[in-house]
């Protein structure tokens, strides 16, 4: 999976239950800048239907990992 930010704000990806390795901030601790792309490859161990939650650390707040959090939040479903 592959966020870019289009936006002239800084914005991150963070796992709602600390998913290891969704989770931008060690490679962008700023969040990322218009245009910067950040990556996430889907463990090898989750299978269909299985949802991911996550939010923005400066426009959102975490869910408790099975329903979304408040404000800039989002998921992704394994297919």
């Amino acid at each position: 999976m592959r966020w870019t930010n289009n936006d002239a704000l800084p914005h991150t990806v963070k796992s709602d239950t600390a998913e290891p390795g969704l989770d931008s901030d060690p490679t962008f601790p700023g969040g990322l800048a218009n245009g910067q792309q950040f990556s996430w490859t889907v463990p090898n161990t989750a299978t269909t239907g299985t949802k991911f939650f996550y939010h923005c650390k400066f426009h959102g707040t975490a869910g408790n990992g099975t329903a979304f959090g408040a404000g800039m939040v989002g998921s992704l479903t394994v297919q």
